[in-house]
């Protein structure tokens, strides 16, 4: 009997030590925030931020810091220390409620509690520069998407930077109002910001990552879907389904059989009440498109919980998921990005069945064109220069309240502010004023806010983020081309075209200007004496960039907002023709009348591709009707091979009478220049004896340079005439008459000269 007494005893016990160890796990931390801040050089205040499950035991009265450094010197433990009055509870529903409850059998609520230690890095550890602070403590509660209970492990990373020259970083932060363990509708688009607070001006990347339970130990995730496949059960089918004999399901598409950090969630897009066309009724089978994402620039987070499993107790965790964000900093050191730092965020999403509660709708007004301001959601993009007024109207069936820290809106935005109207009703209006400077350019401004409505008993809470991006959209705009080319000598006007609305005054700015010579060609020049007009003209004799600045006078701004562009004008060289000559024979300064010449150019420019050359009548070539005379295309040759040409640079020339020729040579920039030479050709003769005896000499009565419709007449001796040619053609060779001494007149046509004399024929 007695023995049978000590069995019972020891079971009993055992049993107690069962209990009491599942009591002991029961601390079920939903999440967690680890942050630094540099008070000194290697002396940090660290602060831990712990946010207890209200379905497991109360909340700890201590903690204890790690320090772990990488690569060299030695582990270490610090005490922290609780902040007196920190514990609170969370405030998730509305307040016909009652005062907010945290107990295990209640709606799913949280408890936070915060600790401190100021940690100091000795001499020896400032030398190794890669130091991480972590906490761990029993336990996880029991989510949806994780393997087991297994401890929460938060972490955060400093790099002390050189100890001649340490960072001294501070880590993000996070708004109080920013909670980590936020209850989600199932089945509505959620948007819900990190929105780090970073002091030091760093660089933020934000990156999902799974869950550790010790340095370097990530928890392993649950299976999606019925038996570990990517198969989804609806949750809330519509008849013909049920949840039980005639269920609904989806294939989450990509073939995911596990939860992971980039989808931790069942957030997902499925057409599960999309009629099929051929039978009316939706399928039984449908595909489910994932949806869970961050916005690695924002920290902003969108997704759309799908699944809801009713009638569970929280303690069970059927409707809770773990999601972990690092957030990493980044800064240019010695011109490279170096990660100065990192804190892991442990959050902790709960989802609820809303009922039909919808969250307010946010709208945002078109602005006038005029403005060149670029709306996309929560992202607004404006210009420099101009003040732009954006209004974000909140919508509901319930009262809204808009929290947004206005002090910060002031301090950060580029002469920003914010007001926010009607709040507390069903139509709110944040009209937020920014007036971007010309140095603000390419920077990104984020405001962070919080939409709250009153729906009872869950409320919707909102977190998104709104960013600004502003652009350098110069509204000073060159009349043509902002590149343009002349020829040495020649000038360009440069006008501009400036409109700029301003929006506060609500008419055209004015502007003030001023012409300079661009940094990138300091050696310009061209520029006018008045450089404080609009519209100028240059005259350069180099290729010179020209820039326009013009200050918006009416900007609240003078000054420090203004508009700048620039115009690039390409100076081309024109052709420089040294010297024609003309190839005379030696000791003579003309052409033998009937004979040719070369006439020789001396072009100076080193590169003279696609030069091209043109002939052309000269000043003293001109007919007596005053036109060039058109017989010069026959008097030069290219002597190449002797056809008409006039566009060689070197011709052959075979001018009977002295001529003016004048080249033009053209760059392929269109530059010209001209040059003119005169041709002297000595004094024409007619013969005074011909022989025709087909020698190959004399045979025939020539006139050299005879001009077509020139009349010949010839007459023997006593006067008769024996020969009459209204068009000669120097074909004459004594035909039909005997051997002597004959008269001949020759008369040019048109009004010119007539030629009289005699010659003789002599055939022996």
């Amino acid at each position: 009997m007695k023995k049978l007494l000590r069995m019972k005893s020891m079971l009993a016990v055992a049993l107690l030590l069962v209990c009491f160890g599942q009591k002991a796990r029961a601390s079920h931390f939903q999440g967690s925030d680890l942050t630094y801040t540099c008070v000194a050089p290697g002396t940090y205040y660290v602060s831990l931020k712990l946010y207890r499950d209200c379905s497991g035991s109360t909340a700890p009265s201590s903690a204890t810091l790690n320090l772990r450094p990488q690569g060299c010197g030695s582990p270490r433990t610090v005490s922290m220390t609780k902040t007196p009055g920190s514990n609170a509870i969370g405030n998730l529903y509305c307040p016909q409620l009652g005062a907010p409850q945290c107990s295990s059998s209640g709606k799913p609520n949280y408890e936070t509690v915060t600790f401190t230690s100021l940690v100091t890095f000795s001499a020896t550890e400032r030398n190794c520069p890669d130091w991480y602070l972590s906490w761990s403590e029993c336990c996880r509660p029991s989510t949806a998407n994780l393997v087991g209970q297994d401890d929460p492990f938060a972490e955060a990373y400093i790099n002390l930077g050189p100890a001649a020259s340490p960072f001294n970083n501070n880590s993000p932060d996070f708004d109080p109002l920013n909670i980590p363990i936020p209850l989600v509708c199932v089945n509505q688009d959620i948007v819900y910001s990190l929105n780090a607070l970073e002091v030091d001006g760093d660089s933020l990347s934000y990156e999902l990552m799974q869950p550790l339970s010790a340095a370097n130990t990530v928890v392993p995730y649950q299976q999606i879907g019925a038996g570990g496949t990517n198969i989804i059960i609806n949750q809330s089918p519509r008849p013909p389904y049920n949840t039980t004999t005639n269920q609904q399901f989806a294939i989450l598409q990509g073939g995911q059989a596990t939860y992971s950090a980039t989808y931790p969630i069942p957030s997902f897009i499925a057409p599960w009440n999309t009629p099929d066309p051929a039978t009316g009724i939706p399928p039984k089978i449908v595909t489910a498109v994932p949806y869970f994402n961050l916005d690695p620039i924002s920290g902003q987070l969108r997704f759309n919980p799908s699944v809801y499993v009713a009638g569970t107790q929280s303690s069970a965790g059927k409707n809770k998921y773990a999601v972990v964000v690092r957030i990493n900093e980044w800064r240019k050191v010695n011109g490279a990005m170096v990660k100065v730092g990192y804190i892991r965020r442990d959050m902790l999403f709960i989802v609820e069945d809303c009922s039909g509660n919808v969250p307010p709708q946010t709208t945002v007004p078109p602005i006038p064109p005029k403005f060149e301001v670029e709306l996309n959601d929560t992202l607004v993009k404006v210009q420099t220069c101009n003040t732009t007024r954006i209004v974000y109207k909140f919508q509901d069936t319930d009262k809204i309240t808009i929290t947004v820290d206005t002090a910060k809106i002031r301090r950060d935005l580029p002469n920003g502010s914010m007001r926010i109207y009607k709040n507390g009703t069903p139509n709110v209006e944040a009209v937020l004023m920014i007036t971007p400077e010309a140095s603000h350019a390419g920077h990104t401004y984020l405001i962070p806010i919080r939409i709250e409505d009153d729906a009872c008993p869950i409320k919707s809470i909102a977190n998104p983020v709104y960013r600004i991006e502003v652009r350098r959209q110069s509204l000073a705009k060159v009349i043509g081309n902002e590149t343009r080319e002349i020829c040495l000598g020649e000038t360009s006007k440069l006008d501009v075209n400036l409109s700029r609305p301003d929006s506060i005054l609500g008419k055209e700015a004015t502007y003030s200007y001023q012409w300079s010579l661009h940094p990138s060609t300091p050696n310009g020049d061209g520029l006018p004496a008045n450089r404080s007009q609009r519209d100028i003209t240059v005259k350069p004799t180099k290729t010179t960039r020209y820039l326009l600045k013009a200050t918006n006078t009416l900007s609240a701004l003078k000054g420090a907002c203004y508009d700048t562009t620039s115009v690039l004008v390409k100076v081309n060289e024109n052709p420089i023709i040294s010297s024609i000559t003309v190839g005379y024979p030696q000791g003579r300064e003309d052409i033998i009348f009937g004979r040719d010449a070369m006439i020789n150019v001396v072009i100076d420019n080193v590169d003279q591709t696609g030069y091209t050359y043109k002939w052309s009548p000269g000043s003293k070539m001109l007919a007596s009707n005053g036109r060039p005379d058109s017989t010069i295309m026959a008097d030069l040759l290219d002597p190449s091979n002797d056809s008409v040409s006039s566009t060689v640079l070197n011709p052959k020339v075979i001018s009977l009478k002295t001529r003016t020729y004048k080249l033009t040579v053209t760059s392929p920039s269109g530059c010209e220049s001209s040059k003119e030479v005169e041709v002297k050709v000595g004094a024409f003769f007619l013969p005074n004896i011909i022989t025709p005896n087909n020698d190959g000499k004399n045979d025939k009565f020539v006139y050299k340079g005879i001009e077509p419709n020139t009349s010949l007449q010839i007459f023997n001796r006593w006067g008769v005439k024996v020969k009459d040619y209204k068009s000669y053609d120097n074909s004459f060779g004594g035909e039909g008459i005997s051997d002597g001494v004959y008269y001949y007149i020759l008369k040019e046509p048109k009004g010119g000269k007539t030629f009289k004399g005699y010659f003789e024929i002599v055939r022996d």
